[in-house]
């Protein structure tokens, strides 16, 4: 399970950069 959520995360997280990039900014910045 743990490395389904990890996909899922990866998968959100790629999408979130792709439509703005500032999830990852501010992912980053934390």
């Amino acid at each position: 399970m743990e490395l389904k959520f990890a996909r899922l995360r990866r998968w959100l997280f790629a999408l979130c950069q792709a439509r703005s990039g500032q999830c990852l900014q501010q992912r980053e910045h934390r």
